[in-house]
């Protein structure tokens, strides 16, 4: 498999079951994070992931911030 970076113009040849680790690690280090900086400056953080329809993340939304009132 051949990855090209649409930045740089950088080009990777790799397999991808050999990224799979480290991706996933870094992915969820990110989400962590952010899930962490928000709680820390009073931000509403609700992951959501690309399946969940928007009206549906939308009503848990605001369902639970109905709930935190």
């Amino acid at each position: 498999m051949r990855f090209v970076d649409k930045e740089t113009g950088e080009k990777l040849r790799t397999q991808p079951w050999f990224l799979k680790k480290d991706y996933r690690r870094s992915v969820h280090e990110w989400i962590s994070r952010l899930e962490r900086e928000c709680k820390e400056d009073a931000i509403d953080y609700n992951l959501v992931t690309t399946e969940t329809p928007f009206d549906q993340a939308l009503v848990r939304y605001l369902n639970k911030r109905r709930r935190l009132r």
